[in-house]
């Protein structure tokens, strides 16, 4: 007597239904990704600032940190020159607060220094805060 080898329809089903449970719980909520990603592009710009009064340290030439908030973007500019572009994205949005840019001197003191607000797509804002005289970046939610 021949006999088949095979899984019957029943066993896959169960199978795939047993995996799909599994997934489920492994899989994180995307709400947590999109969070995480927005704090990420929000200490990038963090990074940038402090790399910015950096090189104005170590090249001895006043850098720029300029901000335009109709594009939604920024850019690290030293001698008419644009050394980075980033564009804000994942429902980053910059408020507009009186600061076009900040500027260090080549000794990294801030020469114009203020807040950053960013919003979110839940209306969540963050500060980015540049301090005067010291020019410590900071991040307040």
């Amino acid at each position: 007597m021949d006999r088949f080898k095979g899984y019957t329809l029943v066993e896959l089903i169960i199978v795939l239904t047993l995996f799909s449970i599994i997934l489920s719980f492994a899989v994180p909520s995307l709400g947590f990704i999109r969070k995480f990603k927005e704090y990420q592009q929000i200490r990038e710009l963090r990074k940038d600032i402090l790399y910015a009064r950096n090189q104005a340290i170590v090249k001895g030439k006043i850098y720029y940190v300029q901000f335009d908030y109709e594009r939604n973007a920024y850019y690290i500019l030293v001698d008419g020159n644009i050394v980075k572009k980033k564009y804000f994205d994942e429902g980053l949005k910059l408020i507009d607060t009186n600061t076009p840019e900040i500027s260090f001197y080549r000794t990294g003191v801030p020469r114009s220094s203020g807040t950053i607000k960013i919003k979110n797509n839940k209306n969540k804002i963050y500060e980015v805060v540049v301090t005067p005289v010291v020019g410590k970046v900071t991040i307040k939610e």
